[in-house]
């Protein structure tokens, strides 16, 4: 996927992780998975299960600037004015020429950056394990999105090629980067797999708990494997560990009234961003 730097920077510099395709709006309470490096929103646990516990959220509050404004083999190779003639009237633009070194580069600016969290999980999560894994759905690998962060003017430039360049043309003010401008236009391209500089529709990032087995789950089912002991050498127990160790519960086990304590909520980490950035097959 050639938005992989992007995303990986983004989360370990932030926390946070895109919502792609970018200017899709993510909510409190989205319930999604990831199937081949698609983000597959399927309900909004607010509106879709009945809830007892209500979803509240804090009021939303501004987040840190500089995690939102980040390139990586991204090199401002120009940054002038020039003078344009209109009629009797001379108007001085900036304009910046950006060069990127590989497939995957990018240059990064988000503005204004508000988030929001879902403050009462701890009430909540008892209940979406029963209501998604036993009597709404049957889920098995899902994730609840609990904090969303968005900024409504922002830019993104991708490179494609190893080259690749971007012009960008501003206001006369000085400026690290034009995307900074409210009225920002690009002037001149070549090899970029995407751009997009918007001051109304906004960017959205996420983060979300995703449903595991529980930890008292996996102690049992790991000893149980090792008590076994048929699985070596043709069949490690290490294939177990990287499968569903669940598919080894029985329907009369894992119920409506034992779900809670075969599953658990994670937070979404690295390996999760991991799998967003998987190009189709």
């Amino acid at each position: 996927m050639i938005y992989k730097d992007f995303f990986f920077d983004s989360y370990n510099d932030s926390g946070w992780i895109p919502v792609h395709p970018f200017g899709v709006q993510a909510e409190l309470g989205d319930v999604l998975q990831i199937h081949q490096g698609r983000m597959l929103t399927l309900l909004n646990a607010g509106c879709d299960l009945d809830l007892v516990n209500h979803i509240h959220a804090h009021e939303p509050f501004a987040l840190r600037h500089d995690d939102w404004r980040h390139a990586r083999n991204c090199l401002k190779v120009d940054d002038s004015l020039v003078v344009e003639q209109q009629f009797e009237e001379q108007r001085v633009k900036r304009q910046q020429t950006f060069r990127f070194d590989k497939a995957g580069a990018y240059l990064f600016y988000g503005d204004n950056p508000m988030g929001t969290y879902m403050r009462n999980w701890s009430q909540v999560a008892p209940e979406l394990i029963v209501k998604l894994t036993q009597s709404k759905y049957t889920f098995r690998e899902v994730y609840v999105v609990t904090a969303v962060a968005r900024m409504s003017r922002w830019g993104l430039a991708v490179a494609a090629t190893e080259g690749a360049e971007l012009m960008l043309e501003g206001e006369r003010e000085h400026s690290l980067c034009l995307f900074e401008q409210q009225r920002c236009n690009i002037t001149n391209s070549s090899g970029l797999a995407f751009f997009e500089h918007n001051n109304e529709r906004a960017m959205h990032f996420f983060k979300a708990k995703k449903l595991t087995i529980s930890d008292r789950k996996f102690d049992e089912y790991l000893h149980e494997l090792y008590k076994r002991g048929t699985y070596q050498p043709q069949l490690p127990i290490d294939n177990w560990l990287h499968s569903n160790l669940l598919s080894l519960s029985t329907t009369e086990q894992l119920n409506i009234n034992t779900c809670q304590d075969f599953f658990q909520w994670q937070d979404a980490t690295l390996d999760d961003v991991l799998l967003l950035t998987q190009a189709p097959r």
